[in-house]
């Protein structure tokens, strides 16, 4: 189910954007290109970051993980998030801001996983040992409610780890990157609006992902899938250039939720 969103963005919002699309349209460079020019480290939140949570870091699977617990918790809802990235970058301070707050309102658990990454894992690899930790996760907490969340590429592994492990819990994801062959005939349509990245960018940066396998294989690229029987709630910005390929998932699965906001971008 398609429901579209004209909300009235903010003068601090508007003005934000306008700024990032003069800076790509003059410079010729995207914020993805000159985050993939610095090094890619684990970040630990900031001691500043929060007041109404505690925040733990531990290792699964020799993977980092950030929980979030809200120090007036009430309920037992847990998220389990995946960040984007591009299956190359790691997260940084603005997802756990996000979480931070989030959590904020949800009074439960959030379990942030920090993923393996390409090329050092393959798309394989990455699937596999983030289902494991899910699984952990899960197993240790077993009289939560668990929530499966992730933006862009981690809105990717949100939908096909929990097409592969049969989850039936809610899955809410955020621009999710549903199609890495990128060939949706619609999305030359959108290349003039973005500023965050460059198809030529997004387009390797998946091929570092998937490798030798197709990037029409439904565990690397979920448009190709039947997530009929699952619980998905999608929020998309309709200036995002993998939003051809959101909408496409929305029609062949007509049980989700898509919630559409005019002219947002990824």
């Amino acid at each position: 189910m398609l429901i579209e969103k004209d909300i009235k963005i903010s003068g601090k919002m508007k003005s934000m954007i306008s700024m990032l699309d003069l800076f790509t349209k003059i410079t010729k460079k995207t914020l993805f290109g000159l985050s993939s020019k610095k090094e890619q480290t684990f970040l630990i939140p900031k001691k500043s970051i929060s007041k109404s949570n505690t925040i733990k870091h531990y290792t699964k699977q020799n993977m980092n993980i950030i929980e979030f617990i809200s120090k007036q918790s009430n309920n037992n809802k847990h998220i389990i998030y995946l960040h984007g990235g591009a299956f190359i970058h790691e997260g940084q301070h603005n997802h756990y801001s996000f979480l931070n707050d989030l959590n904020k309102g949800l009074k439960g658990k959030i379990s942030y996983i920090d993923y393996p990454k390409a090329p050092k894992h393959t798309a394989r690899q990455i699937v596999d040992i983030t289902k494991m930790i899910i699984e952990e996760i899960m197993n240790e907490h077993k009289g939560d409610q668990f929530i499966i969340m992730g933006d862009s590429s981690g809105g990717n592994l949100s939908l096909v780890i929990s097409k592969e492990l049969s989850l039936k819990n809610k899955v809410i994801v955020f621009s999710p990157w549903m199609d890495l062959s990128m060939d949706n005939k619609d999305i030359s349509k959108m290349k003039h609006r973005e500023f965050m990245y460059s198809d030529e960018e997004i387009i390797n940066a998946g091929k570092t992902y998937y490798q030798n396998i197709s990037s029409k294989d439904e565990s690397i690229s979920p448009v190709y899938g039947d997530y009929s029987n699952f619980d998905i709630t999608i929020y998309a910005g309709t200036r995002d250039t993998l939003y051809p390929d959101i909408l496409l998932f929305e029609k062949k699965n007509p049980n989700i939720v898509l919630n559409s906001y005019k002219d947002l971008p990824h």
